[in-house]
């Protein structure tokens, strides 16, 4: 008779308990090489209640985090979950172990009302199995202070300043300001206790120096961000929401032309302190790109915004192998105030324009990644020339970018 390998244990996905925090800091130090201060930190941010573990055989083996959150498409935020501190011992990889934890995190939060998942991660296979796909940018812009900057350092040219300090480690101001620009800026999200915690009060506590900036009727935007070190300037976190504040932020940068040769923030593809700065030298120091996954697709497409004056109908057949929910015909619906319902769609109508997609292909395409034309041509969905151009124009908008990396 032959010989017959035991079954290898099941894998449970659970809450962290107490019991797991010390093999959990274990997986957290070894999979981000991260020291026991930061590991501290980042516990205490995301909370254990939104922490989960895969155990298989009892054995902690795994770890994955849910950081809910809103992120804004179309000038509205839609409710999201951003997947953090994902990994899985070492020795354990490649028996599915990321996958089970993954998939029970996006059904979860399905459950919970978000409607679309974000993350980073290392690489594309396991994830773009799960749904994912690219949907947009994160992006580091470096600058010449001395010679980009150079015009503006001339007293007779530069315009009073109208920064102030801001002492406090309140984050709620500051969020409203972001709030204001997420309702131009495709991507930008309402950051969660942990992410406004690494920037107001970092791990190894040495946190930024924040001005806000005063227009004529209150803040319009504010600077995070550290003294030179050596011959650079970082900003750690930026917003800016009037032309006027963007001045202000380059002149300000200008009076540092004596300290520092560069300065590099984050940004996006329309960053206004490249479209305003008095030269063209700005380079890229950092590109990446981060992952979207539409979990409930009527809720998604029914929380994003669409352009004001535009009524529309579009039925989109959704495949998504993952969550059975999502795979169905679905008929959206824009009024002329750009807010959308989404139904069920009944038998195919050539009355109404339609796409047939997998899920992977919803998410750039919602977040206006990619456009419904680009979609076409590389044969990643499929549809009549007026249902691609209907689509391109109702999910038409700024190219999405983060200005968070988690």
């Amino acid at each position: 008779m032959p010989h017959r390998l035991p079954r290898p244990p099941a894998i449970a996905i659970g809450a962290l308990d107490a019991a797991g925090g010390d093999r959990w800091a274990g997986l957290i130090r070894h999979g981000f090489g991260l020291g026991e201060g930061r590991v501290a930190h980042l516990r205490a941010g995301l909370g254990d209640r939104e922490i989960r573990v895969a155990r298989r055989g009892g054995a902690l083996v795994g770890t994955a985090a849910l950081m809910p959150m809103a992120q804004w498409f179309g000038g509205r935020p839609l409710p999201a979950a951003g997947i953090a501190a994902v990994t899985v011992d070492a020795a354990e990889r490649g028996r599915g172990i990321a996958a089970a934890l993954l998939r029970a995190l996006l059904e979860e939060a399905r459950e919970r009302g978000l409607a679309f998942a974000v993350l980073h991660a290392a690489t594309l296979p396991l994830y773009r199995r799960l749904g994912f796909a690219r949907a947009g940018v994160c992006v580091d812009y470096q600058l010449s202070v001395g010679r980009t900057l150079a015009p503006l350092a001339d007293p007779k040219r530069r315009e009073p300043l109208r920064l102030r300090p801001y002492l406090e480690r309140d984050p709620a101001p500051l969020a409203a300001l972001r709030a204001r620009q997420g309702r131009f800026c495709n991507g930008l999200i309402e950051r969660p206790p942990l992410l406004w915690a690494n920037l107001l009060s970092p791990a190894d506590d040495d946190p930024p120096e924040l001005l806000l900036i005063d227009g004529d009727d209150g803040p319009e935007g504010y600077i995070a961000f550290h003294p030179p070190l050596g011959d650079r300037l970082h900003i750690d976190d930026l917003c800016l929401l009037s032309g006027a504040a963007a001045r202000q932020a380059l002149s300000f940068l200008a009076g540092y032309g004596g300290r520092a040769e560069t300065v590099l923030w984050p940004g996006g593809p329309d960053d206004p302190l490249i479209h305003l700065a008095p030269e063209v030298e700005v380079d890229i120091d950092d590109w990446d790109l981060w992952l979207g996954r539409v979990l409930d697709v009527p809720a998604a497409l029914a929380a994003r915004g669409y352009a004001a004056g535009c009524p529309a109908r579009l039925d989109l057949e959704v495949e998504d192998t993952v969550l059975a929910a999502n795979h169905r015909r679905w008929r959206l619906e824009v009024n002329g105030d750009g807010l959308a319902t989404v139904e069920p769609a009944g038998a195919t109508s050539g009355a109404v324009p339609a796409l047939r997609l997998p899920v992977t292909a919803l998410a750039p395409l919602l977040t206006a990644h990619l456009g419904a034309a680009s979609l076409g041509a590389m044969g990643l969905i499929e549809g009549e020339a007026a249902a691609l151009a209907l689509a391109g124009r109702l999910f038409a908008g700024p190219a999405p970018w983060l200005a968070d990396r988690f």
